[in-house]
């Protein structure tokens, strides 16, 4: 039996209290995350770099829950964090299954919160994540709950130009080029003399893998 002391004080111990029988929870599950088929909705903000998501919460946010749910083979989600101190985070995931559970509350009010989490895809495809939140104020009231499929770039870390194939070729080859930033994109084909021949690429372009193809011909 456990029997609790009210002492008045919000304290380590609580937060280790709280933390205990919240895994204990959910080790004890069957089934980690409830998903609700019929939830639906829009107006989750979440940006993304080449290792992290990014979810920005709604003005007022307190307490909140976010579900994700994806392809363990393409996906892989680690660490988590947030942007503001005094912060509570509570990560229970099954990684074989492809589901994550992270609970979270703010010590303090913020109206720029947000939430972090770690991800790595395997390839250089795009691919799906279905991902369910709920943000509560400190009363309790709910400022925003809905579900939804995100699409994941595939995002480099690093700026590569790779050669290209086949080569020799007749008559396309094919020139793949890694972009880990948005910006302006230049690629040329110059003669042994040094001059353009072909510009394949000049455009802005975002931050992920593309590739180009060439016939041979000049401009």
């Amino acid at each position: 039996l456990v029997y609790l002391e009210e002492d008045a004080q919000y304290d380590l111990d609580d937060i280790m209290g709280f933390t205990r029988m919240w895994n204990w929870y959910y080790q004890n599950q069957t089934q980690l995350a409830r998903w609700n088929p019929g939830l639906s909705g829009t107006g989750l903000e979440v940006t993304q770099t080449a290792r992290e998501l990014i979810v920005k919460l709604s003005t007022g946010t307190r307490v909140g829950r976010l579900r994700f749910a994806y392809d363990p083979v393409q996906i892989t989600l680690g660490d988590v964090g947030s942007n503001q101190s005094g912060t509570m985070l509570l990560k229970h995931a099954e990684a074989e299954q492809g589901i994550m559970l992270l609970d979270f509350a703010f010590l303090e009010g913020s109206d720029q919160g947000e939430i972090r989490i770690g991800i790595e895809t395997a390839d250089r495809k795009d691919v799906c994540l279905r991902v369910e939140h709920e943000f509560l104020t400190i009363s309790g009231d709910v400022l925003a709950a809905g579900g939804e499929e995100l699409t994941i770039r595939a995002i480099p870390i690093d700026y590569a130009l790779h050669h290209n194939y086949p080569n020799p070729f007749n008559p396309i080859t094919h020139i793949e080029y890694d972009l880990p930033e948005a910006g302006r994109s230049v690629i040329g084909i110059y003669n042994i003399q040094g001059r353009l021949v072909k510009t394949l690429v000049d455009a802005e372009k975002q931050a992920g893998y593309y590739h180009v193809a060439w016939n041979g011909t000049d401009n």
